[in-house]
């Protein structure tokens, strides 16, 4: 009998006293995925030091706070919610995280989805931004140009009109009729196989298509008398493509400037920049003049950034409490345009090297095409590429900027970003690779501040932000 006790005794040393739940969490490997999520944003995320430096996020203390909450969850779910918090607390809107399907579909393989389908080409609804037809006196324009950018003009209460121009998107993604007018003329089947250069070609046609309808609105709107000047409303506006820099230069005689750029020291920015020195050094032996002067510093230019590509910073300190004593970012070197920061239309030669002379190039535009006062209006949805479009007409004194602070995205992905995804969890975390400097040094990812603010709520109607945009605006145009 006492044997048998003592062996039952022993058995019952390995057995919890209360087995867990079939799907109880693994919180070893979440905790896991958490301390490679540190190193991930330890070598690769740009905004980090803004992010300690500026922002000054107690970092070491999150990650405590954090570890903590994973240590004592009941579910995945819970996990994943601790996850997404800490990455909230960064502020930065292109800092992200994608949680895998937890199934697959079966069945058959689905046909091959036609061409312009494949690259993302989709009727979305988009946001109207200001609805002044709810809550004042506003008369629309038909313009050719109307489906893309709505137009119409604003009485003020003053007596005076102003036009708007409603620009809810910076890309053609939203337009598939522009993709399949470029798949046309470039002679492409709906199957075709399109890579990137295909890609970027079609790109390339379909937002020029938006600059043409951009300039047949503004000249529809020029046409109207008794104009106080035009109000262009990217409320709501999440971003978009790098057609933001035509678009800008379209609205303003000024020479903006492309802001700065810094990258992180990463295999990926070395890619990219070996990509781009090839193509320069491919261009130099057949070029003469001042496109030779050009094409020589930025082959200097790019070496050099290349050479700093290589170099690395162990900024793991941020998240454990120790001094980091050198960056990850290379800064100073570049503009998000390339080498230069502005360059007229048409001044560089057709080469495939140009664009990374100076990207905007690229694209078929003319400067001013609206000369008059420009107002911009602007909200806490205003996101990404919609900042820097905003940030570059307030940083050249082109525009009014109007509103509430933006959303602070700053930077994004550069040739779709550096991959990471967490071991356990298959999580994909999508980190910037790049900072873009304001004209003061400033990280961009701090969003825009108006230079006329809006008094907006949360929880103001539609009617509501319209009065009160409206009001600010007729004391806007009171005090000029």
């Amino acid at each position: 009998m006492r044997l048998a006790a003592a062996i039952l005794a022993i058995l019952l040393a390995f057995v919890p006293a209360t087995a867990p739940a079939a799907n109880a969490p693994n919180v070893k490997l979440w905790l896991a995925d958490f301390a490679q999520l540190q190193g991930e944003l330890s070598a690769d995320y740009a905004n980090l030091e803004w992010v300690a430096t500026e922002r000054r996020l107690d970092l070491p203390r999150l990650v405590t706070i954090t570890e903590r909450q994973l240590r004592a969850v009941s579910s995945d779910a819970e996990a994943r919610e601790y996850i997404e918090l800490f990455l909230a607390d960064f502020g930065d809107g292109h800092l992200e995280v994608d949680w895998p399907a937890t199934f697959e579909s079966g069945g058959a393989p689905a046909k091959l989805p036609p061409l312009c389908t494949r690259l993302g080409y989709a009727e979305m609804k988009l946001s109207p931004g200001i609805a002044f037809d709810r809550g004042a006196t506003y008369q629309p324009l038909a313009t050719p140009g109307s489906r893309y950018f709505p137009t119409g003009l604003l009485q003020l209460p003053s007596g005076g009109v102003l036009a708007v121009l409603r620009l809810p998107i910076f890309s053609a993604d939203p337009y598939p009729e522009l993709c399949e007018q470029a798949r046309t003329a470039m002679g492409l089947s709906d199957g075709a196989a399109c890579d990137d250069t295909c890609e970027d070609a079609i790109r390339l046609r379909a937002e020029n298509a938006l600059t043409v309808a951009l300039e047949q609105s503004l000249a529809i709107v020029q046409t109207v008398g008794r104009l106080r000047g035009l109000v262009v409303d990217i409320t709501r506006n999440g971003g978009g493509s790098d057609w933001l820099e035509p678009a800008a230069r379209e609205l303003t005689p000024k020479r903006l400037r492309s802001p700065r750029l810094g990258f992180v020291k990463s295999e990926h920015w070395t890619n990219v920049l070996t990509r781009r020195l090839r193509a320069i050094e491919a261009a130099l032996p057949s070029s003469t003049g001042t496109m030779r002067e050009m094409l020589s510093d930025a082959q200097r230019i790019y070496t050099d950034a290349l050479a700093a590509s290589r170099e690395r910073c162990d900024r793991q300190g941020y998240f454990t409490g120790n001094a980091v004593l050198c960056s990850q970012i290379v800064k100073g070197t570049l503009f998000t345009s390339g080498t230069l920061a502005y360059a007229a239309p048409g001044s560089l030669p057709d080469t495939p090297a140009r664009q990374y002379l100076f990207a905007p190039s690229r694209f078929n535009y003319r400067e001013g095409t609206w000369n008059a006062p420009l107002i911009v209006l602007v909200d806490n949805d205003t996101a990404s590429a919609a900042e820097r479009f905003a940030a570059m007409l307030q940083d050249a004194g082109a525009a009014t900027i109007v509103g509430v602070p933006t959303d602070g995205a700053g930077c994004g992905f550069t040739d779709g970003g550096i991959p990471a995804v967490l071991d356990y969890s298959g999580a994909s975390v999508r980190m910037p690779d790049c900072v873009q400097y304001r004209a003061d040094g400033s990280d961009a990812v701090g969003g825009v501040t108006p230079d006329v603010l809006v008094p907006w709520r949360e929880n103001d109607s539609a009617y509501e932000r319209v009065l009160r945009a409206v009001a600010t605006l007729s004391a806007l145009e009171a005090r000029r």
